[in-house]
């Protein structure tokens, strides 16, 4: 038998949030996803970290399985939007600690939404791109995206519970 190391990283359940702010309405519209978080870091940490590079967090939580353990990825809620917009236009962000340096990504928190252009079809398509920043159904994709100003935008979309991917359209 090989043997192979490997790393226990302990959980602490209560770990999984952290509110700053109590009374604070926490808004999907000022929220962003986390991806690619590292094991050690909790939401206390992830919430700090975001306060000190953009400012303005109210809210960071762990997303865990069903045994209440990290799966990677998270969400941070900010009380403006010009705070959530610099998260965002920042895509990825590394953090350095002591114990770990990771590359993380950060993108809009994608909601379940109708097409902000049609107003009838639902918007699985996101565009994250600032002259764009919402939400689309297939065709208006296609019929907004053929401008050639906006021909390299890339869909976001929801592929889980809470995880985003690039759409391959």
């Amino acid at each position: 038998m090989r043997s192979k190391e490997v790393q226990v990283i302990p959980w602490v359940v209560s770990d999984s949030n952290f509110v700053r702010c109590p009374s604070q309405r926490l808004d999907p519209a000022r929220t962003v996803f986390v991806g690619a978080l590292h094991g050690m870091l909790n939401a206390e940490g992830l919430a700090h970290i975001m306060n000190d590079l953009f400012g303005g967090v109210v809210y960071a939580g762990i997303d865990t399985d069903k045994y209440k353990y990290p799966i990677g990825s998270g969400r941070v809620t900010f009380n403006n939007m010009k705070s959530y917009m610099k998260a965002v236009s920042a895509a990825f962000i590394e953090i350095k600690t002591p114990k770990f340096t990771k590359k993380v990504q950060v993108d809009p928190y994608l909601e379940d939404s109708m097409c902000s252009q049609c107003l009838t079809q639902p918007g699985p398509y996101f565009c994250r791109e600032t002259m764009c920043f919402k939400y689309f159904c297939r065709s208006c994709w296609f019929w907004q995206h053929a401008l050639e100003i906006l021909k390299d935008h890339k869909p976001l979309m929801r592929n889980s519970k809470n995880s985003t991917t690039a759409a391959g359209l």
